[in-house]
């Protein structure tokens, strides 16, 4: 039972791990490929097309052409700016195989929380050596819940909660009316004409230079921030559980077994 929760919370070490590791590779894929497809839209760049459905290309050309004819009509330098997030999103998108190894160590060594960072290094070599059996390491099991505690308070009470930059432009929505009430928002909020289509052109627009005066137009780790509360409070639980459940079994062996060698030393055979 003891191997069993030991290789479990490795398990979630090595989840992490990997998860910081690859985010150079995944997360910021994600987040610059919707921005550039974003960019594009606005530009009514027909390449987008090759990402859209057979049976809706019909659709999204007349879109992508009504976009294309907005956006000639914009002043030179809003159709620079839009231009200048294309290059950007399609360099960052296309940074080599280096950068992104030299980032993702910059994730895990300047990046993370502290206490989150301590937790990963404990939690791996604490498990490791109570698999290995070495001395001591069942003492020092109760570590992990204390770090877990600090991250829990200092997340909670010390980090802000970070939403994305351009949360404020869209609406509170019922969404058993969704559709409906999404259009007139668009319609009557955006577009000078009372059309929906002006309308969501120019709200892509608003949405384009808020994520433009974003610190993260640059970098997606965004690492420090506050995380949900009920979150928080299992993680501290099952580090607690943890480290109560291996104290407990562990704990006897290691004592049975320091008392062993106090007696073989101090009345030898």
């Amino acid at each position: 039972m003891v191997r069993v929760f030991l290789i479990i919370q490795l398990c979630f070490v090595f989840m992490m791990l990997v998860w910081y590791a690859c985010f150079p590779f995944m997360g910021e894929l994600y987040h610059f490929r919707s921005r550039l497809f974003l960019a594009q839209t606005v530009q009514g760049d027909t390449a987008l097309l090759a990402y859209v459905p057979e049976h809706d290309r019909g659709q999204a050309t007349e879109k992508l052409k009504y976009n294309a004819s907005l956006f000639s009509q914009l002043p030179g330098y809003q159709q620079e700016a839009i231009m200048d997030d294309v290059r950007h999103y399609q360099g960052k998108l296309n940074s080599p195989f280096r950068q992104k190894i030299r980032s993702s160590l910059d994730i895990l060594i300047w990046k993370l929380p502290i206490f989150k960072q301590a937790w990963i290094i404990f939690a791996l070599f604490i498990s490791l050596a109570i698999l290995y059996r070495i001395e001591g390491a069942i003492t020092s099991i109760w570590i992990l819940p204390l770090l877990s505690l600090c991250y829990l308070l200092s997340n909670h009470f010390l980090e802000i909660e970070r939403l994305p930059p351009d949360a404020s432009l869209f609406p509170k929505i019922e969404h058993h009316n969704f559709q409906e009430e999404w259009e007139a928002y668009l319609s009557h909020h955006w577009s000078p004409s009372g059309q929906f289509h002006e309308g969501e052109f120019y709200f892509n627009l608003a949405r384009l230079k808020a994520l433009r005066e974003d610190e993260t137009y640059d970098s997606a780790t965004q690492f420090r921030r506050r995380e949900p509360l009920g979150f928080l409070i299992l993680y501290f639980a099952w580090n607690l559980f943890f480290a109560y459940i291996i104290y407990k079994k562990e704990g006897a062996y290691d004592h049975t077994t320091q008392q062993h060698f106090v007696d073989r030393t101090y009345h030898p055979i």
